[in-house]
């Protein structure tokens, strides 16, 4: 729906200009710029239901260049494969400020606001006002174009309705419906458009009929009673996408790698404990052969006593010296590995 619009001049004579409702379903095509649900302009006064360029919706009005109501939500729209249901019911009769705009999406009311000037007591709506001109899809004629495709439409004049008369959650899947044929009371200024098809003749009746001020209208089967899947258009490109994959892939291989590399170094480590082993099997087994010479000593008698003594103090401090030199080396094994570790995890 990009640069296509919908444009009338509003009905001479309104119901009650300080009290409707907007009822409709969107889905959005293109997100983070502004696009204007409807808009009212007179001179220099204007009024706009707009997706913001951060995605949040803003109910504004302007008055003899002073802003005289602008709500904006938290919550931000964009999710681009599913219907949304936005119902805004406005009555500035109301004592109580925040419930001149109430705002309704998929049956819940928003109650986390980044702006909240509701307007003053008994405001007149410009988007409800006799003869101003009304746009749906565009601010005036000439920019914020909807990007996207919205269905039934529904305008009140002169009655605040609750989102419960448009839709209604399934009972097997918790997800807010559409109710195709609401009863509802037009008010003068009232209309239904969009409801089958692309037709922008009013299926109420009171005749407010639109006319397409610019682009092409495009009927399409994909509606909240049949939604059609769509791509995300956070991926902004099958190339970027392609891109993500491929750099995704080579990070697994290069860890692969590591890891093989690794096991290839704990390999090695292992075939050294392991000469470790045989050497110190080695020196323990030529301890075990002076122990035997020492005994073979005492029995033929061939040395003193004093030099049976010193054979014992040398087998001490040859085990002594293999105890440090298998710690000293199994250490620093175990310095080679935790730092081959943190080459891998790094």
């Amino acid at each position: 729906m990009a640069s296509t619009y919908l444009t009338r001049t509003q009905n001479g004579t309104v119901t009650n200009n300080k009290i409707a409702t907007f009822s409709f379903w969107i889905k959005r095509s293109g997100i983070s710029s502004y696009q204007d649900l409807v808009s009212a302009v007179s001179g220099g006064d204007y009024a706009q239901i707009q997706f913001t360029n951060s995605d949040t919706l803003s109910i504004f009005q302007r008055d003899s260049s002073s802003t005289t109501m602008q709500v904006v939500t938290t919550r931000v729209f964009r999710d681009t494969s599913a219907w949304s249901h936005i119902l805004v019911a406005l009555d500035t009769t109301q004592a109580t400020a925040s419930d001149r705009v109430k705002i309704y999406i998929n049956g819940v009311q928003e109650t986390s606001f980044s702006t909240a000037t509701y307007p003053a007591q008994n405001l007149v709506l410009r988007l409800n006002t006799a003869s101003h001109a009304q746009s749906v899809g565009a601010y005036s004629t000439s920019s914020n174009y909807i990007d996207g495709s919205m269905s039934h439409f529904h305008f009140v004049d002169g009655t605040a309705y609750a989102p419960t008369v448009f839709g209604e959650t399934d009972a097997t899947t918790g997800e807010w419906k559409i109710n195709t044929s609401p009863s509802i009371t037009m008010g003068n200024n009232g209309f239904t458009i969009l409801k089958d098809g692309n037709t922008i003749t009013d299926q109420s009746s009171n005749s407010n009929n639109f006319t397409l001020g610019g682009g092409t209208l495009t009927n399409t089967e994909d509606c909240p009673s049949n939604n059609f899947a769509t791509l995300n258009p956070l991926i902004r490109s099958s190339k970027e996408h392609l891109l993500v994959v491929i750099i995704n892939l080579l990070q697994v291989v290069v860890l692969g790698v590591q890891v093989l590399q690794l096991l290839e170094c704990l390999m090695v480590k292992v075939n050294i404990i392991w000469n470790l082993r045989e050497q110190v099997e080695l020196k323990l087994h030529m301890v075990f052969l002076i122990l035997n010479l020492q005994e073979l000593y005492k029995e033929q008698k061939l040395v003193k006593l004093d030099i049976v003594v010193s054979m014992q103090i040398v087998t001490h401090i040859i085990m002594v010296v293999i105890f440090i030199i298998v710690v000293v080396q199994h250490q620093q094994v175990m310095i080679l590995l935790h730092h081959q570790m943190l080459l891998v995890w790094q």
